[in-house]
């Protein structure tokens, strides 16, 4: 005779999720929030290019002055030199799969066209990156008709300022202070 087990009764709710050994057991530590947001990956593509984009040579790569795209001004050094430092692959439409994959946008007129921006990803705002979502799946076997008009002028927009050290020692302290 067979007997009809729960698969999970009050007594084995403990053992459930590997770190359930009391009840106040965190489940949503930083990490564990951003693999569930970006599919197991810990840097994902945005977190990468930000940081690139910080410390790479704004001749190859750069933030343009506006802070809220950024531009490749030479494809060749940034995949011979830059692209290798900070990711897998090398080929410049990889690179820009993974920017149409996230949602960035090309502007292709004015002082900043072959640029590139998203309403997220801004100079020194790392936690709006946060916000970015892949797409799972991309392509239809065509792309919508782009219009130039609904393109933003960033110029007539207030400039992203970049971070300063003192902002950035105030701001980890406050942040420190409310996690106390």
């Amino acid at each position: 005779m067979f007997t009809r087990v729960a698969l999970c009764s009050p007594l084995c709710a403990p053992f459930a999720h590997p770190r359930a050994s009391s009840p106040d057991a965190d489940y949503s530590s930083d990490e564990d929030s951003r693999r569930k947001n970006t599919g197991g990956v810990v840097h994902p593509f945005p977190s990468k290019l930000l940081s690139l984009l910080t410390v790479a040579d704004p001749a190859i790569i750069g933030w343009l002055p506006h802070g809220r795209a950024f531009k490749i001004k030479s494809v060749r050094q940034f995949t011979d030199t830059t692209m290798p430092d900070h990711f897998k692959h090398t080929k410049i439409t990889s690179f820009q799969r993974q920017l149409n994959l996230y949602g960035f946008k090309r502007l292709t007129r004015g002082p900043d066209t072959g640029g590139y921006y998203h309403e997220f990803f801004l100079r020194d705002r790392e936690k709006l990156c946060g916000r970015m979502r892949r797409q799972k799946i991309k392509g239809t076997g065509h792309k919508p008709h782009h219009e130039v008009e609904l393109e933003p002028n960033f110029y007539n927009m207030e400039p992203v300022q970049p971070v300063t050290h003192e902002q950035l020692q105030v701001s980890g302290a406050t942040a420190i202070k409310s996690h106390v």
